[in-house]
C-alpha cells in the first residue's frame, strides 16, 4: 500500500491549488479534535469515572479498547510504510507512516462509541437524530481536516474511517454481548426528565 493512487494524486494538488491558509487555524483544531492528545486523555477521565462509579468492567473496556486501537494503527502504519504527502504549510510536520489515518480511525471509534454508549444509558442526547448527524458530521470534518493540511492521501482516511468503522462494530458487539453499559434502573437523565412530568 506505499503506492500513492491517481486519485490521491488528483485530490492532493487540488487541495495545494486551492490554498486552505485562511481555514488553517480551523483545520489545525479539528485535527485537534482527532488527535491523541486529545481523545487519550478524554478517555482516560472517562475510565476513571467509571472507575469512580464502581463500573469495573467498563472502565477495563475503555482503557484496553484505546490500548489496542492504538497497537491496530500503530501495526498497520507499519506494515504499509507508506510515506505521507508532503506537508503543504510551514512547520507542519509528521513522522510516522501515512496509511491509515489514525485521526479518521480514533475519532470515528472514539466519537461513535460515546454516542452507542449515551444510547444505552438512555440519555436524550444519545437519543437526539441532530446528535448523529452532528458525531457524523465532525468525523467527517476531522478526516478533511487531514487532508487538507496534507497530513494524509484520501485514501488513507478512507482506510481509517473503515477500520474505525468496524472496530466500532466489534466492541459494540462486545460490550452487548457482556452486558457492558447495561442498566435495569433508569439513570438520573431519564429519571429526571419522568419525574418532571
Amino acid at each position: 500500500m506505499s503506492e500513492i493512487f491517481f486519485v490521491d494524486q488528483w485530490v492532493y494538488a487540488q487541495v495545494r491549488e486551492m490554498d486552505f491558509s485562511w481555514w488553517l487555524n480551523s483545520n489545525r483544531f479539528l485535527s485537534f479534535l482527532g488527535d491523541g492528545s486529545f481523545l487519550y486523555p478524554l478517555v482516560g477521565l472517562g475510565a476513571l469515572f467509571l472507575f469512580a462509579k464502581k463500573r469495573w468492567k467498563e472502565g477495563i473496556w475503555a482503557l484496553s479498547a484505546l490500548w489496542l486501537s492504538i497497537e491496530l494503527n500503530s501495526l498497520a502504519k507499519n506494515f504499509f510504510e507508506r510515506p505521507r504527502p508532503l506537508s503543504l504549510y510551514p512547520g507542519l510536520s509528521w513522522d510516522t507512516y501515512a496509511f491509515p489515518s489514525g485521526h479518521a480511525f480514533g475519532s470515528l471509534f472514539a466519537y461513535g462509541m460515546v454516542f452507542w454508549i449515551l444510547r444505552r444509558m438512555s440519555w436524550k442526547w444519545g437519543k437526539n437524530r441532530l446528535a448523529f448527524y452532528g458525531v457524523i458530521i465532525l468525523v467527517g470534518l476531522i478526516g478533511s481536516s487531514r487532508i487538507a493540511l496534507g497530513a494524509h492521501w484520501l485514501t488513507d482516511v478512507l482506510a481509517g474511517y473503515l477500520m474505525g468503522l468496524i472496530w466500532l462494530g466489534l466492541n459494540i458487539w462486545f460490550c452487548r454481548k457482556f452486558g457492558l453499559f447495561s442498566f435495569s434502573t433508569p439513570t438520573w437523565p431519564s429519571a429526571l426528565s419522568s419525574g418532571s412530568n
